[in-house]
Formats: structure tokens, sequence, C-alpha cells
């Protein structure tokens, strides 16, 4: 059972607004509202997207597609009406329009204060159920702020204030659960941009919080233990199997963020020493290609994450490292189980820029969704589209724009006016005539100029094209096909 965040609920409103009316839709927007139902104090009621949900599924209720029964629908509607009541009833109020901001954070600050007077308890058991239990007063809050406002600000990035207002030996006890902490605040916030731009920070927390796990912290503490290393003298303290399991995870979630921020040579490399040298860590337990198999869809799964270092790996690496990355065996097992990344690796390779920008639509439909993922696969659809045009270009000596039109399924004009502004920024060994939209190599030195461009813009791929060029470019260029797939 994934855990509800906010990003749990984007997503399902998102789901309904595109794909509609299907079985699975049905489905997921149900299991979501009678999660948060469950719990009757839960802050999500006072989000409209809640009553978007049950809007949908009473707007389905006589499609073949909904598997419910009426029955089914008019209770989770009467228990949604229960909750809010429950609610209000709690805040004290009448109306939930009666709710702020202001009296959000000023009911849950009330609560945090009866904690106040717990400073002479020494029990450490006592101490960790008054953490848990302010913990989950200030998640409550920050989440009903999120709910009537719509804005993720509103989760706080830290808690370290609010428990040593309420006593400093709780800092304590945090120091067992910062990686946890971290997780949940990256899962609770992942709509954020500032989160996902500013990724680097999460790569400095862990580092940090890794750090500070040293060989002389008490025992007895309750999310830490003792393991015998296999390739130590000593022994050493780790992370607990949550706080591992979280620190796996935030590492792959932060992958995915570099892809958002269009950080693709760092989503390469990133993949690569998580698959290698940072897939084991002597201080977390576990490993992170199981985590990967684990990951669920909270923030990403590991399906998708997988899809999005497919796409930056062909964005960045020039054909020889390609051929090394693809060595991999968490990659080589993917392409045996997923028909359609394959497809889209080798529709690149043979530059089939029609095919390659339909697996990248199928792709965008499959990948898991978040805010700032349709952005970011338009800016790696024109990435493609640059990169299959220059590698194109780097051989041949001489083309027409209906030519580079036809074989690529884009608007002649779109070509055009990317042509003329690479020409002019990469110096580009090209010559475009607008007037007779023929394209073709400089006639100066036309094999030192060839080869220039071609260590500049592709590296290492003359057997590649070669090959291509033999099979059916040729036949292209000099038949002028007709290609009738739609433009971008």
């Amino acid at each position: 059972m994934v855990v509800i965040t906010p990003l749990i609920l984007e997503r399902s409103q998102h789901l309904i607004s595109t794909a509609g009316e299907d079985s699975e839709t049905v489905d997921s927007t149900y299991q979501i509202l009678q999660q948060i139902l469950s719990k009757p104090s839960s802050p999500y009621i006072l989000s409209p997207i809640l009553s978007n949900l049950l809007s949908y599924l009473l707007q389905t209720i006589n499609l073949s597609v909904n598997k419910l029964t009426q029955v089914e629908i008019n209770e989770l509607t009467e228990k949604y009406q229960q909750n809010l009541k429950y609610l209000l009833k709690l805040y004290g109020l009448s109306n939930i329009t009666e709710i702020s901001q202001e009296f959000i954070v000023y009911y849950y600050d009330k609560l945090t204060k009866e904690f106040y007077n717990v400073k002479d308890i020494t029990n450490i058991e006592d101490k960790l159920n008054i953490y848990n239990d302010v913990c989950e007063i200030i998640s409550l809050r920050d989440i009903a702020l999120w709910a009537i406002t719509g804005k993720l600000q509103f989760i706080q990035a830290d808690i370290l204030g609010s428990l040593y207002s309420i006593d400093p030996d709780l800092l304590i006890l945090h120091e067992d659960f910062k990686v946890r902490h971290l997780r949940d605040l990256l899962a609770h916030k992942w709509g954020d941009s500032m989160i996902t731009n500013q990724w680097q920070y999460g790569i400095d927390k862990c580092t940090l919080i890794l750090q500070s796990v040293d060989y002389d912290r008490s025992l007895q503490k309750s999310d830490i233990s003792i393991d015998n290393m296999n390739n130590s003298e000593n022994n050493s303290l780790k992370l607990s199997e949550i706080e591992s399991k979280s620190y796996w995870e935030i590492k792959w979630w932060i992958l995915f963020a570099m892809f958002l921020s269009c950080d693709y040579e760092d989503v390469v490399k990133s993949f690569q020493e998580l698959t290698t040298t940072e897939k084991y860590n002597n201080k977390v337990k576990g490993n992170s290609i199981d985590s990967l198999k684990a990951l669920d869809n909270t923030v990403i799964n590991g399906k998708s994450i997988i899809r999005v270092v497919i796409i930056s790996i062909i964005l960045t690496q020039n054909n020889k490292e390609r051929s090394k990355i693809w060595e991999n065996p968490v990659l080589i097992d993917l392409f045996y189980e997923d028909q359609l990344i394959k497809n889209f690796k080798d529709n690149f390779e043979s530059i089939n820029f029609p095919d390659v920008n339909n697996n990248l639509i199928q792709l965008n439909n499959e990948i898991l969704w978040c805010p700032q993922l349709d952005e970011c696969l338009k800016k790696t659809q024109s990435l493609l589209f640059q990169k299959s045009i220059l590698t194109y270009l780097s051989f041949v000596n001489r083309i027409t724009l209906s030519q580079l039109s036809d074989f690529f399924s884009i608007d002649k004009k779109l070509i055009s006016d990317f042509l003329i502004k690479s020409i002019s920024i990469l110096e580009l060994p090209l010559v475009y005539d607008i007037e007779t939209e023929i394209i073709e190599l400089k006639s100066k030195s036309l094999n030192s100029y060839q080869q220039d461009f071609i260590t500049k813009i592709h590296q290492n791929v003359e057997e590649e094209l070669l090959r291509i060029q033999a099979l059916k470019l040729n036949n292209i260029i000099n038949n002028d096909e007709e290609n009738n797939n739609d433009n971008i």
C-alpha cells in the first residue's frame, strides 16, 4: 500500500483528466479514496481534489468500465461527508469555510504545546512516543495547509526548531530518523520545483547523515544496529532496515530529479555509479539494485527510472560510449523485459526519427507522472530531434530541405529555423541556401570539414553511419520517398 502524499492525489487528478474513462483509472481512484477515508482525522479530506475524485466516480457509475456498484460509491460518498463532519468537530468549527491558514497553524501549534511539560520524562520509550506524536502533529499541520491552499511551500523542510522548543532531548532521537524524515519530505514536496531543481541538496544531506554515523554512539539507540562487516576487522554501525530502505529510495529519486531538471549527463553518471561503485555502502544495509527493483510509486517506480535513464543515455552519449553502457547488466535485463524501450533505443540508433518520436510519446504516457514531467519530455523531444538531424547531416554531403522533411516527418519551417540557428551558433561547416532549400557541406576541404563536423557533433559514428547509409539512406536521398507521418 502506497503512502498517500500530495503527489499521489495530484497524480490521480491528472489521470482522470487524461486517461479518462477506463477501468484502471476507476479502480485506482476508488482505492485512493478508500485509503484516505479510512482515517477520519486525515487533513487530506480538506483538499478539493478529493471531491473531484468522488465526482469522477459518480460520473462513470453507469459506464461499463466502472465495475463498482452504486452501493459502493454511495458508501464512499457518505464516508466522505462523515469524515468532513468529524474533522470540523475536531477543529471546533461549524463550516469548512471557517478554516484558514491562521487557524490551522493555531490549532496544531496548540497540540504541540501540550508536550512542553514533558522535559522531566527520562524513559527512552516515553521520549520516543513523544517524538513520534510531535512529528505526526507537524505532518498533519503541513498537509492541512497544503490541502486548503494547494501550495507545497507550507510543508516545512525541517522540524528541528519544533523539536528543540519542546525538549532538546528530542533532537537526539531525531538523529536516528534523519534519512526517513528526508525521504518523507521529498515524497510530500515532490511537485515543488525547488525540490527537484536543487537535487544536489539531497545528495549532500545523505552524505552528511552517513558521516554522522560513528562508532561511539550508544548501541541502545532505537534505529541503529550493529552489523559485522565481511570486509572489515571491526564492527561498524549501520543504518537500520527502514533507514537504509529510505536511503536507497532517496538516491533513485534524486536521479529522477536530475532528469526533471534536464541534467541528463548527471543522470547517466549517477546511474552508472549506483549500479557499480556505489551499489553498496558500508554504512547502509542492502544495495541499490534490490532497492530499484522494489521501488514503489510513491514518487516513481523502478521501471520508470530505467526509462528516463535510457532517454538520458541516448541524449548525451556518442555511439562508442553508448555501446559500453548498453553492457550494464541492469539494462541488458531491461531490454529483454521492456519492448517499448528497446524499440526506442533501436529506432534512435537507426535514425528512424518518426518512430523515435512515437516511442517517446508512448513513454510519456507510461512513465509515472509528476507536475514537471510533461515539460521535461517536451524538451527531450526537441533535443532528440536536434541530435537526430545533426547526426544525419554529419555524413550527408548534400540534401534538400524537402528530403530532410520527408525523412524526419517534420515540418520544413521547423527544420529550416533550426538549421539557421545551429549553423550560426555551432559554427557548423554547412551551407544552407534558403532560396534553393539545399543544405551541403562547405566546398573547400570537404573531407577535412566533414571529419571535423563528425568529431564535434557525434564522435565515433562512422561505422554505424556507413551501415545505415548502405541499408537505406541512399534510397531516401535519391528516390525522395514519401512520408505521411504527422509533424511533431
